[in-house]
């Protein structure tokens, strides 16, 4: 479910300007799933894909786990995705129904992620901590005047507003979703979304493991390599894209799920990255929040 005590203070999403103001006009942001991320990789895009998305387990050739069952105890047969690493003659194992999952992902700052920024202490006003732009956006590779930033300010009325609106998305688009893949009754109209931080700290890439399979929950953690994308994630649980997956013929295209937010602008602002100059967080005192403002005159105390 969302989560009331989430603390995030700032979501923001780097994209092409023309993307970014479609999606700002319209008041439309998208859901994707991690098979768009799978699938990103294999052009080469090692920012945005990931070949690794959602894995459960890492096992040694042989090992007797490989024949796994889901949350339910059924085996997982055609649920089951297998990738082998003839390097190191082991196995990758993921849900396939965990990878169509309708999911949203957001750069993240937090009072910890702040503090971080300022040697472990916050920031009181007048002095602030920067967050520099261009540092993210070469990371993310994107070009500075083709680039803009999404700001999602409020994030609790932001949640709001996607609690009411998903289900009106979802009613929608019916024709593209399923829920058969977990068991669901085709009566049931619940919807379920669930948010939180990505985890960079679980395994390392070398690492030998096996976590019970559980819906979804592979979504919320990464290996190390990606912290710099610093994510949080927003999922609808309990529903897919509808197409069975067929990682070689894969159409990304299919796998979006728009989804309108009459109120966007009431929380959220665009700034092209070329104008963009600074992000810095600040309290009033160390009794409030951490606050936060785009290209604050205010420069960080040397």
């Amino acid at each position: 479910m969302l989560q009331s005590h989430f603390s995030t203070i700032l979501l923001m999403r780097l994209g092409s300007t023309k993307r970014i103001e479609q999606c700002y006009n319209t008041r439309t942001l998208s859901f994707g799933c991690a098979a768009n991320w799978v699938d990103y990789s294999k052009t080469g895009d090692k920012v945005t894909g990931d070949q690794l998305e959602c894995v459960f387990a890492h096992l040694k050739n042989g090992d007797s786990r490989m024949n796994v069952k889901d949350s339910h105890g059924i085996p997982m047969g055609n649920h089951l995705e297998t990738l082998y690493d003839p390097r190191t003659d082991t196995y990758y194992l993921r849900f396939i129904p965990t990878l169509l999952t309708p999911t949203m992902c957001f750069y993240s700052f937090d009072a910890t992620k702040v503090a971080a920024m300022n040697d472990g202490k916050m920031p009181i006003f007048p002095h602030v901590v920067s967050f520099l732009p261009d540092r993210y956006l070469d990371e993310m590779c994107y070009e500075k005047d083709t680039a803009s930033f999404l700001f999602i300010n409020d994030p609790k009325k932001f949640f709001e507003e996607l609690k009411e609106q998903v289900p009106i998305a979802i009613k929608q688009n019916a024709s593209i979703l399923t829920a058969d893949r977990y068991y669901r009754t085709k009566g049931n109209d619940d919807c379920e979304l669930f948010v939180d931080k990505v985890d960079y700290t679980r395994h390392l890439p070398t690492d030998i493991y096996y976590d019970e399979p559980r819906p979804s929950a592979e979504l919320f953690w990464k290996y190390p390599q990606y912290h710099f994308q610093s994510e949080v994630r927003v999922a609808i649980l309990n529903t897919n894209f509808v197409w069975d997956y067929d990682p070689q013929h894969f159409k990304y295209e299919r796998h979006r799920l728009d989804v309108y937010l009459p109120h966007l602008h009431e929380y959220a602002t665009i700034h092209a990255a070329k104008d963009l100059q600074n992000i810095c967080f600040f309290c009033r005192s160390e009794d409030e929040p951490v606050m936060c403002a785009v290209n604050l005159p205010y420069q960080e105390e040397k």
